[in-house]
């Protein structure tokens, strides 16, 4: 009963694991030298996406801080 063999049995076998690429920007921080390592690249690039938040929270909510609407210019006033 141990001496069985099967024929075909490449087509079952698992792929071999290749290493995906890494994003351009990943690779673009790597290439510069501003870090060291992929980890290192995904750090930088999760602090530049808060920043780019924190930015858009502060030009929205307190440069815009006047809550009455603009005044009217006073050459469309219609008057009948």
């Amino acid at each position: 009963m141990t001496d069985i063999q099967f024929e075909g049995e490449s087509e079952f076998e698992r792929p071999s694991a290749t290493a995906a690429p890494s994003p351009l920007f990943v690779r673009l921080l790597l290439r510069t030298g501003l870090v060291q390592t992929e980890r290192g690249a995904n750090y930088v690039l999760i602090g530049i996406i808060v920043a780019c938040i924190l930015i858009v929270l502060y030009t929205m909510y307190f440069q815009n801080g006047s809550s009455q609407a603009p005044p009217v210019p006073i050459n469309s006033v219609q008057t009948n």
